[in-house]
């Protein structure tokens, strides 16, 4: 789905699940692509020696936001493959939760951790423009996730309650929800034979052998 004009203010109040699972799978591929963008460009900054001009603490953020698009992709992939199953628990909540909080703090990093120092920009060096270019994709980055936030309140609402509405087994040829199980909602065959077995044959056999016993003491 499309986000907000504002960052992180997205409202995912009326979005259906599907809009958050397409959400977290362009955010793997928006991780991935800036994952490449930010190592690719350090790689170039380190070969012209311009990185050990980079104030340290940004250098910090960078990678920081590297490991962020990998731990983003680990959780992103265990969420949706929850929401695929219809097992979605407060795990899957909370880790899109903390995915948001996160987002959040680093968009507060790169604002302070760039503009710590101003005395290595020097907009006339290319190589410069390429530590710039990280500062503005990076926290572009960043503050597209920020609605992760929004997104867990949303699933929220999804949580499973003791159910599942996708997995099935196969009970005696017919195809039922393994939530139907734990609810005892399951009804077998072999149940209804032994109805039969304790509401019609059972007692004609008390009946029986009372007469029998009847006819033995009396007899």
């Amino acid at each position: 789905m499309s986000q907000g004009m504002f960052a992180g203010a997205t409202d995912y109040s009326h979005q259906s699940l599907e809009d958050i699972k397409e959400d977290i799978e362009k955010w793997i591929e928006y991780g991935e692509e800036t994952n490449k963008l930010i190592t690719n460009s350090i790689v170039k900054l380190k070969e012209t020696n311009f990185w050990n001009s980079v104030p340290f603490d940004f250098q910090s953020t960078l990678g920081g936001t590297i490991k962020y698009t990998n731990t983003f992709k680990s959780d992103g992939l265990l969420i949706l493959e929850a929401i695929n199953n219809g097992q979605i628990t407060n795990k899957e909540v909370t880790l899109l939760r903390n995915l948001g909080n996160q987002a959040i703090e680093y968009n507060d990093h790169y604002g302070k951790t760039y503009n710590s120092e101003s005395r290595w920009k020097d907009y006339s060096n290319p190589d410069f423009r390429i530590a710039e270019k990280l500062y503005q994709n990076g926290r572009d980055y960043v503050i597209s996730l920020m609605d992760a936030q929004n997104a867990s309140f949303r699933l929220e609402d999804y949580e499973s309650k003791g159910e599942s509405t996708v997995n099935k087994i196969d009970i005696q040829g017919k195809k039922i929800k393994t939530g139907d199980i734990s609810q005892g909602n399951v009804k077998q065959e072999s149940s209804t034979k032994f109805s039969l077995l304790y509401h019609i044959i059972l007692p004609i056999i008390v009946i029986v052998l009372g007469s029998l016993i009847v006819y033995s003491i009396t007899k």
